[in-house]
């Protein structure tokens, strides 16, 4: 039996979704993991592939009997893709309040499935086929159409929504980071960062697919649609391929606030008189910024006192934030052993490292920020001098 370039296409997502689902669950099922929640988003994404399979093979009893199943997983995707954001930027656990964001989902599955009680078979069958809604049939004709329409709009509100969530959180996110590590070596950040570009197009593009419906897309060439779920097989794999690989930041200080630190109420505003001048000792004589991977409390821990001092310190007299400030250390080591004649033939990136930079992309950028020009124009500029 020959199997048809179409079917292999339309069964793709289901089979690359769910390999994933389980793969990123048997690593990662606890809610603590952010690979749980890419887990959960992978199966949703199963289930609605798998859910609407039935319609484009033309089986229409199979494909009702599946499309409460369809609106329960297409209303919780953006929810759990929330949800994964929040664990990788706070590695906070599932709540029972959380349980709220799953409401509508849950709500249009049950009303969806009731509708199919209360539906007629006849006007069930014209719903399944894609035939245009029957303005002059009674309400019961019209229900399926009215969830199917409801689905749209639930979706269409959770895109902006959970995006601005998530983009919060990116944010917040990134200025810890820097308000922490001096460097980050080992830990993918562009990763978190090309979601938060990508979270809107794929948003946009699967909102775009849910409004087009499943009739206009069946009604598309078949090398088009072929292709189109292709490359959403393709999509999904790399995602979750990347997920799989990703390393997060385990350090369970890093979330959290002392203990014996001012809390962020705004009591114990002020700094330790001469800490400024403590802070810059340090540098000077210790050069602690030649450690990769300097973090803010150990920066602390040298002065006896806590990073919330440190932090505000940087940013009150030094306006940036504890990398920023590392950093600019850094620069200027790398600007001393570019002058020198010993290092003339070392690389760039050995001289980056030398310097205490982990990340050579880091080390442009905050070269590029503090001498406005690029490590290799900076070395030919003082060789010709």
């Amino acid at each position: 039996m020959s199997i048809s370039l179409k079917t292999v296409a339309l069964l793709a997502p289901s089979f690359v979704t769910l390999f994933w689902a389980v793969i990123l669950y048997i690593r990662n099922h606890s809610d603590r993991n952010p690979g749980f929640y890419i887990s959960s988003l992978m199966l949703a994404f199963f289930l609605v592939f798998t859910s609407i399979l039935p319609f484009y093979t033309g089986n229409t009893r199979y494909y009702l009997l599946l499309e409460p199943v369809y609106f329960l997983a297409v209303c919780t995707i953006f929810p759990l893709t929330w949800l994964y954001v929040r664990s990788v930027t706070r590695r906070s656990v599932i709540r029972t309040k959380d349980l709220i964001h799953f409401i509508p989902a849950a709500g249009i599955s049950i009303v969806a499935f009731s509708c199919q009680i209360l539906t007629d078979s006849e006007s069930m069958h014209a719903y399944g086929t894609g035939q245009a809604y029957p303005s002059g049939g009674g309400l019961s004709a019209q229900l399926p159409y009215l969830v199917n329409y409801l689905s749209k709009v639930v979706v269409a509100l959770q895109v902006p929504y959970y995006f601005l969530r998530s983009r919060r959180l990116i944010r917040q996110h990134r200025a810890r980071v820097d308000n922490y590590f001096s460097g980050l070596k080992n830990y993918y950040f562009n990763w978190i960062r090309m979601f938060h570009i990508v979270y809107p197009g794929a948003s946009l593009l699967g909102l775009y697919l849910l409004l087009k419906g499943n009739k206009n897309l069946d009604s598309t060439p078949g090398p088009v649609l072929v292709l189109v779920f292709l490359l959403l097989s393709g999509v999904f794999f790399v995602i979750a391929y990347i997920a799989n690989h990703q390393r997060y930041i385990e350090n369970g200080e890093f979330y959290k606030t002392g203990a014996d630190e001012p809390d962020s109420n705004g009591h114990h505003l002020h700094v330790p008189e001469g800490l400024k001048k403590s802070l810059e000792r340090l540098f000077e004589t210790q050069r602690p910024y030649l450690q990769h991977d300097l973090k803010i409390t150990d920066v602390a821990s040298s002065l006896g006192t806590n990073r919330t001092y440190i932090s505000r310190l940087i940013h009150a007299h030094f306006g940036t934030n504890f990398s920023g400030f590392v950093n600019a250390f850094r620069v200027q080591e790398a600007m001393r052993l570019f002058r020198q004649e010993a290092s003339r033939n070392y690389t760039t990136k050995s001289i980056a490292d030398a310097a205490g930079f982990n990340n050579y992309n880091s080390f442009t950028a905050a070269f590029h920020r503090e001498t406005g020009m690029t490590p290799g124009q900076y070395r030919e500029k003082v060789q010709h001098h």
